[in-house]
């Protein structure tokens, strides 16, 4: 089996980051707290940074987010997460709960919505089928993450998408955090053909990992 890289990632806000593309933090100075001291990330519904991001890989973009290449350690969680039901072309799902305070450019998420075409969002659902380019583009969805973002179809039959939160994250070097993992298996482009086996782990210190099982 053929493995792709996995990425780590923070991503563009309003916009989102398409695959393979990622990024992880990395302010220029020490950020000021905007919220709980437990958490040091402001409420959920507080308003964003204004700061335009403007990211080339690997950054760092207007908020200090940068892009590395880390090492593929896949965690496949269709038979111990929950499956995401549900889902039929161009939908979403949820709310559901992140299971801890997710920091999101300064703001605290703690919950998500998953697209049945391949991305994930914070504030609201969305169905869109084909993501904007260049990133960032206002007509993509608000405070979103792309893992594959493209008209895909839902396969019930032989896959599903799978969501997991860890109280230990199973990626290596994080399991001091907690992190969710969603994991696309075995999902289908629209038409036909296999778009495979792809997941993002989100961490409790507030990456992004994009990892894309191409066997």
């Amino acid at each position: 089996m053929r493995r792709v890289p996995a990425l780590i990632a923070l991503f563009l806000l309003l916009a989102g980051l398409v695959g393979p593309a990622a990024l992880a933090q990395e302010p220029a100075s020490p950020p000021q707290p905007q919220g709980p001291a437990s958490t040091g990330v402001a409420p959920e519904g507080t308003p964003a940074s204004q700061a335009a991001p403007e990211a080339v890989w690997p950054g760092p973009d207007g908020f200090g987010y940068i892009g590395q290449t880390v090492p593929f350690s896949y965690v496949d969680i269709h038979t111990t997460g929950t499956l995401i039901s549900g889902l039929t072309d161009d939908s979403f799902a949820g709310p559901f709960p992140i299971g801890f305070t997710f920091n999101f450019y300064g703001v605290g998420k703690t919950q998500f919505y998953v697209s049945s075409n391949g991305h994930i969002e914070f504030d609201s659902g969305s169905s869109s089928l084909y993501a904007y380019c260049p990133y960032p583009n206002a007509s993509n969805p608000v405070n979103h993450i792309a893992l594959m973002f493209d008209d895909l179809y839902p396969n019930y039959s032989t896959g599903g998408v799978y969501r997991q939160t860890f109280a230990s994250c199973p990626y290596p070097g994080y399991a001091s955090q907690q992190c969710l993992v969603v994991q696309y298996y075995n999902w289908n482009h629209y038409g036909g053909g296999t778009a495979g086996d792809f997941e993002v782990i989100l961490t409790s210190d507030g990456d992004i990992i994009f990892q894309y099982n191409d066997g």
